[in-house]
């Protein structure tokens, strides 16, 4: 049977494509002629089966979804057998339809770049992304929105970044101090505003992203805000104190790159120079933002994220929330007067591939299985049936050794920390019984 392929493209309209076989009668479901001679023939789709409403499992573990009807009407109509297929690996979809493991890919599939690799069908389904807005509201949504590429100018901007220095209290923008508007919005808690000046004047934060000779560093405390359109059309940048707020936007009318410089160069040195002017010779301590009123600075332990103890050596100071209750971080111990990092159980693999100094903590944890997870549906695949296998993660248990049983047969005895094992991908229900010492658990899966 000729290779047929059904996908979304990027507009999510979805398509069925289709080879050397009449396209125009066999999927015209109007059409007398559609019931073509093809008696005996199956009609393999391969198809995503966790993409609902188009296909899925149900609650009894049967494939369903839009798709497999569409495609169980098409089967009838040209007196084919149906058989669906999930695509376990969806990288792999592509190479199942090219090996004749199916004869279609019946789901979401982008056309570009193959377009004259398979044979596509017209689109059956559009899914057009929908934005809701006021009437009055002013906004004009599009696609273009929820992608970033919205026009807004460097009018709109510099109102709206100032909101942050202003304790989350939005002033329209204006050209002289006369009739100085009295409407004002607020548009964050105080607090909220303070956070982001927080953060976006954090100088330390800023160096991963820019290093630390950047454009924009101040000897006095300010924001800044960069950005770059694609292709360098437009390159913007937004600097402000507590007394002033710069917007600079670098272009050109026609559409083309500006130098392939970014927001962060040329306008950020621009907007900082200006700040410079405006702001040289204050004390920087004028210029302080002020501190969140509910919240306070915590020492925090980079490693473990909980409150720093006495023995943590990487330190950051973080913002929390005044009626938080945070634990003091126990993964830093002195142990023989050297201070040791003991991870949890959960850590251990991770630990390993790592290959990082200090311990892994087992006694205090339950014997439990992190993956896979009890009543696990698994997939079998004849693409790559010697390679296949379903991994396990053991964590826990007062023992160095486990004993692994799978179907009640011993698969592993004595297997050694990390638990880490596998076991074959073999259609049926199964379990796998774990014991380590006195404690045992016991998992169901199911193999398709």
């Amino acid at each position: 049977m000729k290779k047929i392929i059904l996908f979304t493209a990027i507009s999510l309209t979805i398509f069925l494509l289709i080879g050397a076989v009449s396209a125009e009668s066999m999927f015209d479901f109007y059409s007398d002629e559609s019931n073509v001679e093809n008696s005996g023939d199956t009609f393999v789709i391969g198809f995503n089966s966790v993409f609902p409403p188009f296909g899925y499992s149900d609650e009894n573990g049967n494939f369903t979804g839009f798709d497999l009807d569409l495609a169980k009407e098409v089967c009838k109509r040209n007196n084919w057998t149906f058989r669906a297929q999930p695509i376990i690996d969806w990288n792999t979809k592509e190479l199942e339809l090219d090996s004749n493991e199916i004869d279609c890919i019946w789901s979401e599939f982008t056309i570009n770049g193959r377009e004259d690799d398979y044979t596509w069908s017209e689109p059956y389904f559009n899914n057009t992304p929908v934005f809701v807005v006021k009437n009055d509201s002013g906004i004009k949504a599009d696609l273009g929105l929820a992608l970033g590429a919205g026009e807004v100018s460097l009018y709109e901007l510099v109102p709206a970044f100032s909101v942050f220095v202003r304790d989350g209290v939005y002033l329209p923008l204006q050209y002289t101090k006369a009739n100085f508007p009295k409407e004002s919005k607020q548009i964050y808690t105080p607090d909220t505003a303070r956070l982001i000046c927080s953060i976006l004047s954090d100088k330390t934060a800023r160096s991963l992203g820019f290093g630390y000779t950047q454009t924009f560093q101040t000897d006095y405390p300010s924001i800044f805000k960069t950005g770059t359109s694609n292709q360098y059309q437009d390159i913007v940048a937004l600097g402000a104190t507590k007394n002033f707020t710069i917007g600079v936007w670098m272009g050109n009318f026609s559409g083309n790159t500006v130098m392939g410089k970014t927001g962060s160069s040329l306008p950020a040195w621009v907007a900082k120079n200006v700040l410079d002017k405006l702001e040289g010779g204050r004390d920087p301590a004028e210029l302080s933002f002020p501190e969140p009123e509910h919240w306070h600075k915590e020492r925090i332990c980079s490693v473990s994220g909980m409150k720093a103890g006495e023995n943590c050596r990487s330190v950051v100071t973080e913002y929390i929330k005044d009626d938080t209750q945070l634990s003091t971080c126990n993964w830093h111990t002195l142990i023989d007067n050297e201070i040791q990092v003991i991870y949890p159980p959960e850590y251990q693999q991770w630990f390993r591939m790592r290959k990082v100094s200090g311990l892994v903590e087992y006694s205090q944890s339950k014997l439990s299985f992190i993956t896979p997870k009890d009543n696990a549906l698994f997939f079998y695949s004849s693409l790559n049936e010697q390679t296949q296998a379903i991994p396990f993660e053991v964590i826990g248990g007062s023992e160095p050794t486990l004993d692994v049983y799978y179907d009640e047969k011993k698969a592993f005895q004595n297997l050694e920390r990390p638990f880490i094992f596998s076991l074959p991908v073999e259609r049926g229900n199964h379990t796998c019984r774990i014991i380590c010492g006195t404690e045992s658990n016991e998992i169901s899966f199911t193999v398709k």
